[in-house]
């Protein structure tokens, strides 16, 4: 797993995002806070890996700096998100509102209403630098660019390979050779 580059987002309305979207949001913090902590202990020591390895690390995750700046961006979004749970159980908080807090799914509206937005905002639909593929097994995964391709490709050689044995030619998998009879 890695990092996929993108410039992010630009939200017009944050506080109204924030208070609605805070129970998915805590989640993505808390994921990223445990891949952080992980990745700094992980990635410092890639320094005395071989070469090919280090230097597919981009040279901002090897330095400390960003992992301090990382990790003081993502307390503060943190704070923020416990600004607003705890101004929903307050005293005077609807029902709904507490129920929110809690991080009761978003039902269809709310779920297009980010779609509709991501849309207008980001027409080559490239979410991020992510894109969606659907596994064998009918997950969806979101992968970044290199390993689309990657996958794509691997599904398209398998096509061809099944016509090609299908027309009556052998292809072994471990050597990656093709035989006509």
């Amino acid at each position: 797993m890695h990092v996929a580059p993108h410039e992010g987002y630009s939200i017009k309305k944050a506080r109204d995002f924030v208070v609605k979207y805070a129970p998915y949001l805590r989640t993505t913090i808390q994921i990223a806070q445990v891949l952080l902590s992980v990745g700094g202990l992980v990635i410092p020591q890639l320094g005395n890996a071989a070469t090919v390895i280090n230097n597919a690390v981009p040279s901002r995750f090897q330095d400390p700096k960003y992992y301090r700046d990382m990790k003081q961006q993502l307390q503060m979004v943190d704070d923020l998100l416990n600004k607003v749970e705890n101004q929903r159980n307050r005293a005077g908080a609807s029902m709904i509102d507490k129920q929110k807090s809690k991080g009761t799914p978003l039902q269809g509206a709310e779920l297009r209403e980010i779609q509709t937005y991501l849309e207008l905002v980001d027409d080559k639909r490239s979410l991020g630098n992510l894109y969606r593929i659907v596994t064998d097994d009918g997950y969806v995964r979101w992968v970044c660019l290199k390993r689309y391709d990657d996958i794509s490709y691997n599904n398209k050689m398998s096509k061809y390979i099944k016509e090609f044995e299908a027309m009556g030619g052998k292809f072994d998998q471990k050597t990656k050779e093709a035989f006509i009879s």
